[in-house]
């Protein structure tokens, strides 16, 4: 199945990006979304450079500012998350790139959100931990295809279970198109299904 949902750009404001802007930008894809294609509102969404707003509509800091706003726009599903750390001081600290990936959030689960007041939000994170462009910068196609096979063996095979994530950027095919059909047919010959981000977030909340 596919899924079409919005893809908010607030790259302008990267490094201080404000509510009011964000939430102008989600309510414009909605409203575009139903104009073009009769869908009723984004249900999961991964932001253009994974922009993130820390503050509330006061100007009050709250680093679930964003969760919150997309709450409120009525997304369960927030993609905002990505092993990313070229250029990083320490090299590949989580281990050889494409096989010993760890998952940020610690389980590899989807898990709601909270609010610095340990208030639980109606709002998913999904870490997408198997990132094309992390691969693509290094001209890695194997490590690519590595990353999501080991993490599914490793879930598979060890019990270390997680939902892996995949980010493939269409403009990007030129890179990921192989490696991706190749996590396709390996996922169909381990009996894994490939599930949508709403997908997945109806089975969260069906659960």
């Amino acid at each position: 199945g596919f899924e079409i949902s919005g893809h908010p750009d607030h790259t302008k404001e990267a490094t201080a990006p404000r509510w009011s802007a964000m939430d102008s930008i989600y309510k414009e894809l909605n409203q575009r979304l139903h104009n073009a294609y009769g869908v009723n509102g984004m249900k999961t969404v991964t932001n253009h450079w994974f922009v993130w707003c820390g503050k509330l509509a006061d100007g009050q800091f709250d680093f679930a500012a964003q969760a919150k706003l997309e709450e409120l726009n009525g997304i369960g599903l927030d993609c905002n998350y990505a092993h990313y750390d070229n250029g990083s001081p320490q090299e590949h600290f989580l281990g050889t790139s494409g096989w010993n990936q760890g998952n940020y959030t610690g389980s590899g689960l989807a898990m709601k959100f909270a609010d610095a007041q340990g208030n639980l939000l109606n709002i998913y994170q999904q870490l997408n931990n198997v990132y094309d462009q992390q691969y693509m910068e290094q001209k890695d196609q194997e490590g690519y295809f590595n990353c999501f096979k080991g993490l599914m063996d490793r879930s598979i095979g060890q019990g270390v279970y997680s939902y892996i994530s995949v980010r493939a950027h269409n403009n990007e095919y030129f890179f990921s198109k192989v490696p991706l059909m190749k996590m396709l047919d390996y996922a169909n010959s381990q009996g894994v299904p490939v599930w949508t981000e709403v997908k997945l977030l109806e089975f969260l909340r069906a659960r």
